[in-house]
C-alpha cells in the first residue's frame, strides 16, 4: 500500500483529506505543521530519498490551495532534497459541487 504524508493544521480539514486518500488506496499519515515536515524530510533524506513529489489541487478553497503552495515554496527553500508540486485539479470536489450530492447540485457553477 502505497503512504502518503498529509500536512495540515486545521483539524476538519484533515479527516476529509485523509479519509479521500484512503479511500483512493493510501496509508495516510498526518503531521500538524511545517516544523514537523521538515523534519519527515530530514528522516527520508538519512534513509536514501532524493527526491520528493507533493500533489497540491486537494484545497477546496482557493484559499487552501494558496496555502499548500505556500507551504511547498517553504519546504523548498529550507531542503537540500529536490521537492516537485503536481496539481491535481478537481481531484477533490467539496460536496456542493457532486453530482450525487443529497443537497443539489449548485446550478450557477459548472465543475
Amino acid at each position: 500500500m502505497p503512504r502518503i504524508c498529509l500536512i495540515e493544521d486545521e483539524e476538519s480539514l484533515v479527516e476529509l483529506i485523509k479519509l479521500n486518500l484512503e479511500l483512493e488506496g493510501f496509508e495516510v499519515f498526518v503531521l500538524s505543521n511545517g516544523r514537523l515536515a521538515i523534519e519527515r524530510i530530514d528522516e527520508i533524506i538519512k534513509l536514501g530519498t532524493g527526491a520528493v513529489e507533493i500533489k497540491s489541487g486537494y484545497g477546496l478553497t482557493a484559499e487552501a490551495e494558496i496555502k499548500m503552495l505556500r507551504i511547498i515554496k517553504r519546504l523548498k527553500q529550507n531542503s537540500s532534497i529536490t521537492i516537485k508540486a503536481t496539481f491535481l485539479g478537481a481531484h477533490a470536489l467539496p460536496l456542493a459541487y457532486k453530482e450525487d450530492n443529497p443537497f443539489g447540485k449548485d446550478k450557477n457553477t459548472d465543475v
